[in-house]
């Protein structure tokens, strides 16, 4: 699998980051973890990644969030994000596609594989301008 295959995965719960981890290994998604927003950031300094699940309650998360923007819109990952309900109003669509309300049912990262096979298009749908509908789960 090329590195923009790779899925990182930030939560501050070692046991939701480890079932994560698991659940995706187990659909044959590789996925590096990251415990805070301090590491999720060494983390996309050191490589690229189709998906990033982050959670959005995280102290630092307006950083990585920042850092994704950054990034060139052909090399920008599609970001899952895991939260609450009322923070969805405060979110760019077009940086977090989908959000995940907490608790979270390791079901519903199900699809994640397609998420990564999608994100070369959407990619070159956002490099283009095109804006993504924000999904809730």
């Amino acid at each position: 699998m090329s590195e923009l295959s790779r899925a990182l995965i930030v939560e501050v719960e070692d046991n939701v980051r480890g079932k994560l981890f698991s659940a995706l290994l187990d659909r044959e998604v590789f996925s590096d973890t990251a415990h805070d927003c301090e590491a999720a950031l060494e983390c996309l300094r050191g490589g690229e990644f189709g998906v990033i699940i982050l959670d959005l309650l995280l102290p630092g998360c307006d950083d990585v969030l920042g850092a994704i923007q950054r990034l060139p819109a052909d090399r920008r990952p599609m970001v899952i994000g895991t939260g609450d309900r009322d923070m969805t109003h405060e979110l760019d669509d077009n940086l977090v596609q989908i959000v995940i309300r907490k608790p979270i049912a390791l079901r519903q990262f199900a699809d994640v594989r397609s998420c990564l096979e999608a994100a070369p298009r959407w990619r070159r749908a956002s490099a283009s301008d095109q804006s993504d509908e924000l999904r809730t789960l």
